[in-house]
């Protein structure tokens, strides 16, 4: 087309290129069609014309349940050994969406970097130091509980955990968080 034409002499023409991790990754994207489903920095993302293709056993969850995730900050949130996992190998932490990741392999082995040099936040109060004791421990852990509870802030009614069902909705297993979330994006989203 007239617009591809212009597209490649302006290329062509270019002195110097743009190297930066976003774009790179942006050049990565494009390349394994991620943008067709995932957006990322208000680019990309399932066409209107495919958003019913896009399906879950639990309709009740929206468009949460049924769209593949936004990559915007995804480097700050995902570990980097759990998005290089996901990145190559696929995952199915969200077992209610029937559209599933493709394994990339070593075709997005820098996607993960790029992703983390351009999102990740620096931490303005590093963690405490906490008491080691065996008894703090279990403060801790009773703490949690109580918090993502039916009394606190009732994670457990959409989240499962382990082998126990969520009192409502299916959604991704709160054990898998110690896996794939960062705790410095973590402590932020739950303040």
């Amino acid at each position: 087309t007239d617009f591809q034409r212009e597209a490649i002499v302006a290329a062509i023409g270019r002195k110097q290129w743009d190297t930066s991790a976003e774009s790179t990754s942006k050049h990565i994207m494009a390349k394994l069609n991620c943008v067709a489903c995932h957006a990322r920095n208000q680019w990309g993302g399932p066409e209107a014309d495919k958003l019913e293709l896009f399906t879950s056993t639990t309709p009740e969850m929206g468009e949460e349940g049924r769209l593949p995730p936004l990559l915007t900050g995804v480097g700050d949130k995902l570990t980097e050994g759990y998005l290089n996992h996901v990145l190559r190998q696929g995952d199915r932490q969200r077992p209610y969406m029937l559209v599933r990741m493709p394994q990339f392999g070593e075709a997005a082995k820098d996607l993960a970097s790029h992703w983390i040099k351009t999102d990740l936040v620096a931490e303005e109060n590093p963690k405490a130091t906490t008491d080691a004791s065996e008894e703090a421990e279990f403060r801790l852990l009773a703490a949690g509980r109580q918090v993502s509870g039916i009394k606190g802030l009732a994670c457990v009614q959409c989240h499962t955990f382990g082998g126990e069902r969520a009192l409502g909705i299916q959604a991704i297993n709160l054990l898998t968080m110690t896996q794939r979330l960062r705790e410095s994006w973590f402590r932020r989203y739950m303040l």
